[in-house]
């Protein structure tokens, strides 16, 4: 068995533009916008973490709404 990589992107997480926590798919971080580098928004790590807890208020309230509609 072997593994090929023959084309690959590196991309740092705390750049990715578009960074939202869906709720509706176990909080998973999601981004639509991974696949070009040249949208990159060059964020240091704590802001990335930032935003981060941004969205994650975001999702919990979206969630939060969803579940009291039921």
């Amino acid at each position: 068995m072997s593994i090929e990589i023959s084309k690959v992107t590196v991309f740092p997480i705390t750049w990715i533009p578009d960074v939202y926590v869906n709720p509706s798919n176990n909080g998973n971080l999601q981004s639509s916008k991974y696949k070009n580098i040249g949208n990159a928004i060059k964020r240091t790590n704590q802001e990335f973490i930032d935003l981060l807890k941004v969205e994650i208020i975001n999702a919990n309230e979206k969630k939060r709404n969803k579940n009291s509609k039921q």
